[in-house]
């Protein structure tokens, strides 16, 4: 197992926020699912780490992490429905975030040795996404 759910992400949380984690050179894939239209975080990442005793290390360290001006604590969990860097790729290279006119801040990133990786290329034709009102 190397691919957790992290709970609990704040909406003005975006994928620069979990540089801040010590171990996150060790990262291979991170994504914090943004609203299309708002680009508010959805309440949950999904990151996937080298090896098991490095996920297992990353979740210890934000598991019951309350982050400033937050109620609610991270929470984490192994991933149910999504496990391993190449599931994740396949999962979203051919996904409407992939479309050349998506902003890269909704798109999930691989990092490979800390150095932030170019994406895979859609392997078909992606739609773009369709944006919603936002309601507030």
């Amino acid at each position: 197992l190397t691919t957790i759910a992290v709970r609990n992400v704040p909406e003005a949380w975006e994928l620069p926020d979990f540089l801040s984690f010590s171990c996150f050179g060790l990262q291979l894939c991170l994504r914090v699912p943004l609203h299309i239209s708002s680009e508010d975080a959805l309440g949950y990442a999904i990151v996937n780490m080298a090896n098991q005793m490095v996920a297992q290390q990353f979740m210890t360290q934000i598991q019951g992490v309350r982050l400033r001006n937050q109620k609610k604590f991270l929470v984490t969990e192994w991933c149910r429905n999504l496990q391993g860097l190449e599931v994740l790729v396949e999962r979203y290279c051919n996904s409407k975030l992939m479309h050349p006119n998506t902003s890269d801040k909704l798109r999930p990133m691989v990092f490979q040795q800390g150095m932030h990786m170019t994406s895979p290329v859609p392997t078909k034709s992606v739609s773009a996404p369709k944006l919603r009102a936002v309601h507030l």
